[in-house]
């Protein structure tokens, strides 16, 4: 609701920008609020789409296409205009629009370190992990004390397996959003691919402390639990982890694996029993299994 009414009042707004008399300092701030207004079109045209569903796409592409189309008229040419028009434009069957949005958007370049951010945004949503962490690279070398140009870095970053990089980025939103569970718990995540398990609990452990309903951290700490044969800790953590919603499938394998190693059979082969209910196919359980069924147990690797 509050969206819709920023955007409806898109004029006012538009009619608030600073006049570009020259100066630097105006000429900035009217190219920050300009970038204000595109961010709200952009999100604004997304919720047009989700409004509505699935079963209306093109009708819902075609709304979002209005929405850039006005905000185009009003702040003018962006390059992240042009390729999401041109996305739209495929996707309601309009191939000459589409081209015409694909030449233009050649003869762009993002203006400001908010564009490269929403560029990256529109990249990531499509896979392209090089180009996204590309523009968010870009985004915080323009901003680089912005909490979300630096999360979306640190997300791509370990999505490439650059490791080190997402641990590092993460960082900086730990110091930027202190106080937030969900930043120690994504450097968890990267400290435990760097194999840094003493680092990656203390930030699991931070980041229950500050939310204790955190399922994934308690997921992730039982697992770090299971790899370091602190299999007591491991099982409290997957439970807990369970009740707070976590992903069933990760779950369910990690508690058969816990009670494969403790030599409690039973228990492990319920976890496989719950495991087979939700994915019957999952590789790792069968093999457990067999393990289990031909009297062996041990631990076995995630």
């Amino acid at each position: 609701a509050e969206a819709e009414r920023l955007w409806n009042d898109r004029h006012w707004l538009a009619d608030q920008w600073p006049a570009n008399n020259g100066v630097e300092e105006r000429a900035d701030r009217r190219l920050g609020t300009k970038d204000d207004l595109a961010d709200l079109a952009l999100f604004w045209a997304t919720v047009v789409g989700r409004r509505e569903g699935a079963t209306a796409a093109g009708r819902a592409a075609r709304e979002r296409m209005g929405v850039l189309q006005e905000a185009e008229r009003l702040v003018g040419p962006r390059l992240i205009f042009c390729r999401e028009l041109a996305r739209l434009a495929g996707l309601v069957g309009d191939e000459q629009a589409a081209s015409e949005y694909h030449q233009r958007a050649e003869k762009l370049a993002p203006v400001s370190g908010w564009e490269h951010y929403a560029l990256g945004r529109s990249d990531l949503n499509f896979g392209d992990l090089a180009d996204a962490d590309a523009h968010f690279r870009a985004a915080v070398a323009e901003n680089p004390k912005e909490l979300w140009p630096n999360f979306y870095h640190a997300r791509a970053a370990y999505e490439l397996k650059q490791y080190e990089e997402a641990a590092l980025a993460f960082t900086v939103c730990v110091v930027l959003a202190d106080g937030a569970a969900w930043t120690y718990y994504n450097r968890g995540l990267a400290n435990a691919r760097l194999e840094r398990a003493e680092a990656a609990r203390r930030d699991f452990d931070r980041a229950l402390a500050l939310d204790p309903q955190l399922a994934d951290a308690a997921l992730d700490r039982g697992l770090l639990s299971y790899h370091e044969r602190r299999y007591a800790e491991a099982i409290a953590d997957l439970r807990r982890a369970a009740a707070g919603g976590a992903d069933a499938v990760a779950v369910a394998y990690a508690l058969a694996l816990c009670y494969a190693a403790v030599e409690d059979r039973a228990n492990a082969m319920a976890q496989l029993t719950a495991l087979f209910a939700l994915d019957p196919n999952h590789e790792g359980g069968r093999e457990l299994a067999d393990v289990l069924r031909g009297g062996e147990s041990g631990s076995q690797t995630r």
